[in-house]
């Protein structure tokens, strides 16, 4: 089967980061990819979601790829603000910082996005599919409770600080549980190959997230860490998603 060059961007991507990651680290080079080499996937992704949304005109399902993006875009916005602060003017950023408001913006626009596919496969999923998603939130939750949010907010001083910080690892698994019933419905084609990529995207980049704050508050993260892919893999299957989505419109329109 001819590879497209969606499928082509998509696996140079993914080699790429892994090459980059497995051969340069503990290095400055690698800390530097870790935060603008994130920026250009994240940025390139998000570029190909709204230009999408744009050529494909508002509809029920395009508003669904924009929430995604949008998600995307103010994700972006936050690592902008915080490279050019740590790595160009290397004057650092206070905790809550403008970085923050865009990450916190992230989520409701990546939720909105979620709930709609949701909304789309809600009535296929079985009674076990069901149960699944409600031990995995039991299970989640009650480890974020227990191991995550206690130590992150030790030393915080002011009540918004640590609602904020509360939120981060809260939200993370909320993206991850309302995404996670999904993948129940992707056995039975219930919708396009396209926005099963964009939601693993989405997955891959909310476990990322939650898996630094998780190894930041035992002091285990460093910038350049393994886990930092899910983050790269997460830009990625977005990406490919939100072109693939324009790909088979396309190939439909043509025939």
């Amino acid at each position: 089967m001819k590879m497209r060059i969606g499928e082509i961007g998509a696996l140079a991507g993914t080699i790429f980061a892994i090459l980059f990651y497995a051969s340069a680290q503990r290095t400055y080079t690698l800390e530097l990819f870790s935060n603008f080499g994130l920026i250009a996937y994240m940025g390139a992704a998000a570029t190909v979601g709204v230009i999408v949304f744009l050529r494909l005109g508002q509809s029920k399902m395009t508003r669904i790829l924009l929430g995604f993006a949008l998600g995307l875009v103010f994700w972006l916005l936050g690592l902008l603000v915080y490279s050019y602060a740590y790595y160009v003017v290397d004057t650092g950023l206070p905790y809550l910082s403008l970085a923050d408001f865009f990450y916190l913006l992230t989520y409701p626009a990546i939720i909105l996005g979620a709930a709609g596919i949701l909304r789309i496969c809600v009535r296929s999923l079985s009674k076990q599919a069901w149960i699944a998603v409600v031990v995995s939130s039991l299970l989640l939750y009650a480890l974020d409770v227990i191991y995550v949010i206690p130590p992150s907010i030790t030393d915080l001083t002011t009540p918004l600080e640590i609602i904020v910080t509360v939120l981060y690892p809260t939200l993370d698994i909320a993206v991850f549980l309302l995404l996670f019933p999904i993948f129940f419905a992707m056995r039975k084609g219930v919708f396009e190959t396209s926005f099963a990529f964009i939601s693993l995207g989405a997955v891959l980049l909310a476990l990322g997230d939650l898996f630094y704050t998780t190894l930041n508050v035992s002091s285990l993260y460093y910038d350049g860490h393994p886990l930092d892919l899910l983050l790269f893999f997460g830009c990625i299957s977005a990406g490919y998603g939100f072109w693939r989505q324009y790909a088979d419109l396309k190939s439909i329109g043509e025939r």
